[in-house]
């Protein structure tokens, strides 16, 4: 005696459709093989389906769950074929946008030397020190200093006419008001070109 799967309730019906073991590409089979069955063959049926293939997407969920698992099949097939190498003949024009943008990626990413971070310096101005390696004076810590490196000025009070021509730092140490500059004949601190 043959048995119809059709004389079953809708409720064992979908509960028969939405076992792990039925995946998209049977589903597929099961709407174009019969007519009946197609109706039974809902959008929740689709969502377990895609929920066991594919991720759920966080911002919106979809009008026809179906849809979505066919466009990010269509997707996930292009970028697999990126990835292995595999092209068409009849790409679409996005697809031979996106490899021509990988080949320039690559030739690009063969073509960059490996370059060293740069080292900044850190020289320290104190007026009292014996040290040889700290300066006297703002004003020759500037003339030693690299562009982007810092100068660490140590409490005291310094007059000076500073004129800035590279990008620095300058820290004064101590509490509040412990590091004073005084400007000689003009301004304390001159700057010669916007430095960014």
């Amino acid at each position: 005696m043959p048995f119809h799967l059709l004389e079953l309730s809708h409720d064992i019906i979908l509960a028969i459709l939405q076992q792990p073991s039925i995946g998209p590409v049977e589903l597929c089979r099961l709407e174009r093989c019969s007519p009946a069955l197609r109706a039974h063959v809902d959008n929740s049926v689709w969502h377990c389906a895609f929920l066991l293939h594919r991720r759920c997407n966080a911002l919106s969920v979809p009008d026809s769950w179906k849809q979505e698992f066919a466009r990010r099949d269509a997707r996930s097939r292009g970028w697999r074929q990126l990835v292995l190498g595999h092209t068409q003949l009849s790409q679409p024009r996005f697809l031979r946008d996106v490899l021509r943008m990988r080949r320039f990626a690559l030739k690009m990413i063969q073509s960059v030397h490996i370059l060293r971070q740069p080292c900044f310096d850190t020289l320290v101005v104190d007026p009292n020190a014996s040290d040889p390696d700290t300066f006297s004076t703002i004003s020759a810590a500037l003339l030693c200093c690299k562009p982007y490196g810092t100068i660490v000025v140590r409490t005291g009070r310094y007059h000076e006419q500073l004129r800035l021509e590279k990008p620095v730092e300058i820290v004064g140490t101590g509490p509040a008001s412990s590091t004073v500059l005084i400007g000689i004949d003009g301004p304390a601190i001159e700057v010669s070109r916007r430095i960014v």
